[in-house]
Order: C-alpha cells, then structure tokens, then sequence
C-alpha cells in the first residue's frame, strides 16, 4: 500500500483496513441472504442497508487512505528540502518558489475543506474524492520531482558552499596581508 511506503517509518495505518474489514462485513451479510445462510423477513431492506454501509466504509476508508498519504507527502516535500540554500533550490528547483510551493499552500485549504465536506450520506458520484485523488497525485509529481533533483541539489549546495569558503579564505588573506602592510608602513614611516 502506497501509504504504508510513503510514511518514514513505514507503519501500517490501520483505519482504512478497519474501514474496509467492516465493509466487508456487510459484504457478507449480504451474501449470507442471498445464499439462504441468514433468514431475514424483509431481506431486500436488510440488504439495502447493508449495501449502503459497505458504500460508507469504502468511502471513509478511501478519505482515510488519501488523508494519511496527503499529510506524508505535505511533510515530505518540506522535508527534503531543509538544509539547503534558497540559490541552490531555485537553481536546481527553478519551479519549486513559483510554483510546488504555493500549490502545497493551496492543496492544505483545499483538502481542508474536502475533509470539511466529507458526507457519506451526500457522495456526489465521487466528485470529492477525484478532486482529493488529483491533488495527491499531483503532490506525488512534486515529491518525486524533488528527489529525483535532490543529488544536484546537495551537489549545488556543496559547491556553493566551497566557493563562499574559498572567498572567506580569500577574503581572510587579503585582510591579513593589509594587516601586515599596515604594521611594516608603520614601521618605516
């Protein structure tokens, strides 16, 4: 499970395998009417009802899915990038101010307001959950999109950081040799 891998600690979530353990309990039910092992007077309700509650388990267990790897992936894409320059990321990541940035700004309010509006007795043919579904891909792209620029990254910072050194040295010298000019000038004048 895609979530399972996502997470650092590679735990397993067990609210969406609860969610679905339960649909399929229904499931079951249902099964059970229709093979003539469960005797029910008003089977066509009973099996109404349960159908409906194996649409709301699947339904929470799909939320529940997409929320675990959305919050991964948010904290992921943060992540990778600490340590390293604002140079180096807009050199290597020339889209990640402009444009991964305010998306995972943006894709935060949006998956708010879809967990807001979660309602398994109003799913709107599933309108909800491909909006979720696309904004989780899409933060798949940018978390992967960032590994893979993550070695240029770390090479970039690396140089960077050797030139700002040499300079500093550089700098360093040209202060001293002053320094000494100074001290012999004084000297003979």
């Amino acid at each position: 499970m895609f979530a399972e891998e996502i997470d650092t600690e590679r735990r397993t979530h067990f609210q969406p395998i609860n969610e679905l353990r339960h649909a399929f309990d229904h499931l079951m039910r249902i099964f059970a009417t229709k093979l003539k092992i469960k005797e029910t007077e008003e089977v066509e309700e009973y099996n109404k009802t349960n159908f409906e509650k194996v649409i709301g388990h699947v339904y929470r267990s799909i939320y529940d899915s997409m929320d675990w790897i959305s919050i991964n992936l948010r904290d992921k894409i943060g992540t990778e990038l600490e340590g390293l320059s604002t140079e180096a990321i807009q050199a290597v990541l020339p889209d990640y101010y402009s444009k991964i940035r305010p998306y995972v700004e943006e894709a935060n309010e949006k998956i708010s307001r879809l967990r807001a509006s979660k309602d398994v007795g109003n799913i709107n043919e599933g309108g909800e959950i491909q909006e979720y579904l696309e904004i989780v891909k899409t933060l798949r792209r940018y978390h992967e999109q960032i590994l893979k620029a993550k070695p240029a990254l770390m090479e970039y910072q690396k140089k960077h950081e050797k030139e700002k050194n040499t300079e500093l040295l550089k700098d360093l010298a040209i202060g001293i040799l002053i320094l000494i000019l100074g001290v012999i000038l004084g000297q003979v004048i």
